[in-house]
């Protein structure tokens, strides 16, 4: 019991301090919903997911990749702006994702696609996403599924 009362004040405090970098304010009211969120977050995180085991090592690996890739879209979606004439060619893929039957890495691969530019998932069925790319390489990369054999690798069944 101890060791779940720890955890839940540790992960309480973890979002806090998410809340707090990323609002950038330290005045009562910011500070007073950054608590009550993270407070109600993980309350609900452990009444609900008691017996589910969450790969948090290689979760904070996957990370660092991530943020190389968002950086990497991010010099991609600025060619594309600023080339003349402009090579925006939109358009949506359905994205079928193989292997990964986890609500919580359907979650990720769909929340990581949203967060390189160029991307927009828009939809995630049982099997597959809907996602709006900016132009043909992007959705070619899509098709690669780069993004989601490394979420596939974050949730493979783990021991920790």
């Amino acid at each position: 019991m101890l060791r779940k009362t720890f955890r839940f004040l540790m992960t309480a405090a973890f979002l806090i301090g998410i809340w707090y970098l990323l609002s950038g304010k330290a005045d009562l009211l910011h500070l007073g919903m950054g608590v009550v969120t993270a407070v109600l977050i993980s309350a609900r995180y452990y009444n609900f997911q008691r017996n589910v085991k969450f790969p948090v090592l290689r979760f904070v690996l996957y990370i660092p990749w991530l943020l190389v890739q968002v950086i990497q879209s991010n010099l991609h979606v600025a060619k594309l702006v600023f080339s003349r004439p402009s090579r925006i060619s939109p358009r949506f893929v359905r994205q079928t994702m193989t292997g990964i039957d986890d609500e919580r890495a359907q979650v990720v691969l769909g929340c990581s696609i949203t967060l390189t530019p160029g991307t927009l998932t828009v939809n995630i069925d049982e099997n597959s996403m809907l996602v709006h790319a900016l132009d043909d390489q992007v959705a070619d990369d899509l098709e690669g599924k780069h993004i989601e054999r490394r979420v596939r690798r974050v949730f493979e069944e783990s021991t920790e």
